[in-house]
């Protein structure tokens, strides 16, 4: 009799216990969403089969995952129909030219139109002489090099096959797999000369290893190898993030379906943390996902990791690259080809599609030219500069808040502004950003910034292979919200447990007048010809970029290095910084201190500006200068004047500011003789009673002077 099964999971525990594969205790047969491999078997279950070749191209896009991922490929196919006990047996060579082609999407979709020949053998194992056939087949201890196939080595999977190399060869040096034909000793290495992994990979037999030129980052030997997709963002706060994507898509409306679309994926960290993490709608996020990357050996990361969960890649296929020096150029987001991809457009286009962007941009100011190696190790030279999207944001740089050409220059701006220049239309759309928190506290690279806030937290900087400073993970809005100029984010750090603590709400207020925008551009008279480095020494191997002058005005010089000031006598080579002169040292004097701010912790730095929204911070102070220096203009003029003499207000009291006693009616008064000095003496004196109350008597009482 012959069971009836309502899942296939039911049917296939059935099948691996009654023919002893023991599933639960064999890490190596439930493998990359298989349904099961064995001694050499790959298994493919269904309850019922009515089209044998699709659920065959199912299994042929499961080896090719396999491949890719640098799994020994098993030599027999074996696809099981549950509820009919039937096994339809194939030989995975007869598809070799299928097995070593790449596939995009889960491997169980778009199989229908795949036709090819009949198995080799059908064994109905209901009989039990069939079922016996079947167990040899599933049991046979035959040699490995009839178990598995070769495969050939190629750009696709030769990320996979070189972890497997490395982590099978712990001693193993980059050159035992790749071959070295540049050093005294020529080593033909693994992939030509195969020991290893003998009648698992067919030698390599190119020319050369060219193809694999990008690829080396990821072949490092074990003193210096990263493990595949460990590159970027740090899985602890990538898991933190999807909680504002389940947010974003729940913001959706009604009847519309969506894409989280990714530009610069990487190698995938971002989207890997949202496996597992399903809708509103009970399906998972993963499989809403489109992703793309502009360098190639991170594509080939990105497609071997999470080609067969994703929506699409872009490009999709190896075949629809346009490659050139180790970069993929119909991904590159900066270009308007990439905005005019036919892939993207069908659901920019779709006003039923809402898009939300799930990016961490890569942090990188392309102002200066970067030179590239072509293929024929030829230098050239390129600019990044010229990308449409930079042509475009420089058009529009005079509607930020605080821009010059550095905030069109710094990559990630240019990422951060198409994204909600060009993707964000409509009601729905959304954007889960990583980044430090200047282009909207600062910069205002897009409108509306605190309308369109949602929620957010900042992370630390440190585990993303920096500095240990700020970096905020927001979910921004296309409509409105609220109206504030704050922005409520919590705070998380990674604990020596490796896991995800809250310390704090951190308030990041927006900044209207930057340090820089305050800045005196002095223009004196005398030049001169030295010019210092921060630390006041002077430049002799540097060319000077920029004026020195050598006015008596001038007190010294204010020169921003790094996270601090330092002031010194000369200007700063380069030309940045600031002359202290009179006029000027009070509030350079200020920016110094504040410059000096101690910051207690990592989440402060990056977050906390130093602006000059507030205007003069000496305002009153200065009022009482003017005021002297009106005083000072007329002692001069008195008849006691003496040019030798240092005066105070005591002395002009006393000495200067003269009178006559007359008696009106029958009272006696001053008549001053130079009116307008007694009149500022009288104010400057009433100011300063006014300033002590306000400035001072406080502190004396506040610090028990007074009591």
């Amino acid at each position: 009799m012959i069971t009836e099964y309502n899942t296939e999971q039911e049917g296939q525990i059935d099948f691996f216990n009654n023919y002893g594969i023991d599933y639960t205790n064999d890490n190596s047969i439930l493998i990359e969403n298989t349904d099961g491999v064995y001694n050499g078997n790959i298994l493919e279950f269904k309850l019922n089969i009515s089209n044998r070749n699709e659920v065959l191209l199912q299994a042929i896009k499961y080896l090719s995952r396999l491949r890719i991922k640098g799994y020994s490929v098993p030599a027999t196919i074996i696809l099981i129909e549950l509820n009919e006990k039937k096994a339809y047996i194939y030989k995975s060579i007869d598809y070799i030219e299928y097995i070593q082609k790449v596939y995009v999407g889960a491997a169980s979709k778009n199989n229908k139109n795949f036709s090819d020949n009949d198995p080799y053998k059908i064994l109905n194992y209901s009989d039990m002489n069939k079922s016996n056939e079947l167990k040899h087949i599933l049991k046979d201890k035959k040699e490995r090099e009839k178990k598995y196939i070769p495969i050939d080595i190629d750009e696709n999977c030769v990320l996979g096959w070189a972890e497997r190399y490395y982590r099978e060869n712990p001693k193993a040096k980059k050159s035992d797999f790749i071959g070295d034909y540049e050093g005294k000793v020529e080593v033909l290495g693994e992939i030509r000369e195969p020991k290893c992994f003998k009648h698992l990979i067919n030698p390599y037999k190119e020319k050369t290893n060219q193809k694999f030129k990008y690829l080396l980052d990821c072949l490092n030997d074990r003193l210096s190898k990263k493990d595949l997709g460990a590159f970027y963002t740090p899985m602890e706060y990538a898991k933190k993030a999807v909680e504002l994507v389940k947010k974003a898509v729940n913001n959706i409306p009604e009847g519309n379906e969506y894409i989280i679309l990714d530009r610069c994926a990487g190698t995938g960290n971002l989207e890997s943390a949202l496996i597992g993490n399903k809708d509103k709608w009970g399906k998972e996020l993963i499989s809403n996902c489109v992703v793309s990357t502009y360098e190639y050996y991170e594509y080939k990361v990105l497609n071997e990791r999470l080609g067969d969960q994703v929506k699409e890649i872009i490009p999709p296929t190896e075949a629809d690259i346009e490659y050139s020096d180790g970069k993929i150029f119909n991904a590159d987001a900066m270009s308007e080809d990439f905005l005019r991809n036919p892939i993207l457009l069908k659901y920019i286009e779709n006003p039923k599609c809402s898009i939300i962007l799930f990016e961490n941009p890569p942090y990188d100011d392309t102002s200066s030219i970067r030179a590239i190696y072509n293929e024929k190790g030829e230098k050239h030279k390129t600019r990044n500069k010229e990308s449409f999207i930079f042509k475009q944001m420089k058009k529009n740089k005079d509607k930020f808040r605080n821009s010059n050409i550095s905030t069109v220059r710094d990559f990630a701006n240019r990422f951060i502004w198409s994204g909600f220049e060009y993707y964000l239309r409509k009601r729905g759309d959304s954007y889960i950003l990583f980044s430090p928190v200047k282009y909207f506290k600062t910069l205002g690279i897009f409108d509306n910034a605190s309308e369109r806030f949602n929620e957010g937290f900042l992370f630390n900087r440190k585990y993303f292979h920096a500095s240990p400073s700020s970096i905020g993970c927001i979910l921004w809005n296309f409509e409105p919200k609220n109206k504030k100029k704050e922005y409520l984010l919590k705070v998380y750090d990674i604990n020596k447990n490796n896991e995800l603590e809250y310390l704090k709400d951190q308030v990041i207020k927006e900044t209207n007048t930057t340090l820089s925008s305050s800045n005196d551009k002095y223009k004196g008279t005398i030049l001169g010809n030295i010019a210092c480095d921060s630390k006041g020494r002077e430049i002799l191997n540097k060319k000077i970029e920029t004026e020195v002058y050598l006015d008596d005005e001038i007190i010294g010089y204010f020169c921003p290095v790094s996270a601090s000031f330092d002031i010194g006598r000369l200007p700063y080579f380069n030309g940045r910084g600031n002359y202290i002169t009179k006029s000027n040292y009070q509030k350079i004097c200020c920016l110094f201190a504040a410059k000096m701010y101690p910051f207690s912790d990592w989440y402060e730095k990056d977050s906390i500006f130093i602006t000059y929204d507030k205007g003069d911070c000496f305002l009153e102070e200065k009022e009482l200068i003017k005021l002297w220096d009106k005083i000072f203009k007329e002692i001069q003029k008195t008849k006691n004047y003496n040019s030798n003499f240092s005066y105070g207000i005591y002395q002009i009291v006393e000495e200067l500011n003269t009178y006559d006693e007359i008696k009106i009616k029958g009272k006696k008064r001053k008549k001053y003789h130079y009116n307008k000095l007694n009149g500022d003496l009288e104010a400057l004196n009433r100011k300063l009673k006014e300033y002590y109350e306000k400035n001072i008597i406080q502190d004396l009482f506040k610090y028990e002077l007074l009591k």
